[in-house]
């Protein structure tokens, strides 16, 4: 059963993506685009909104996101890795993991 609440993604699509860190991986960008998403946010959809609020629309296009995914805690320090969402399937990791 899928929960109905919404929540904030943040969008890093000027950033980079740093992978050695004390943390595992960092997503860094000056000006992170927000976006309010339900569980019931297909991936289409979030391509098509992500590209909207960016006034991309019809001009860009979206292969993946890569979601900064918890991977560990050890005395009180979160590990991330990197996950590539491509599909609706992959996209459903993201909320599964917001609860």
């Amino acid at each position: 059963m899928a929960s109905e609440e919404s929540f904030v993604v943040l969008v890093h699509h000027r950033g980079s993506i740093k992978r050695k860190t004390r943390s595992g991986v960092k997503f860094t960008d000056k000006d992170p685009l927000s976006i309010f998403m339900m569980p019931t946010t297909s991936y289409d959809d979030l391509v098509s909104y992500v590209l909207r609020k960016l006034g991309l629309e019809g001009v860009k296009r979206v292969k993946k996101f890569f979601y900064r995914i918890p991977i560990s805690v050890l005395h009180e320090i979160v590990k991330y890795d990197c996950f590539t969402i491509g599909s609706d399937e992959d996209l459903q990791v993201l909320f599964h993991y917001r609860r």
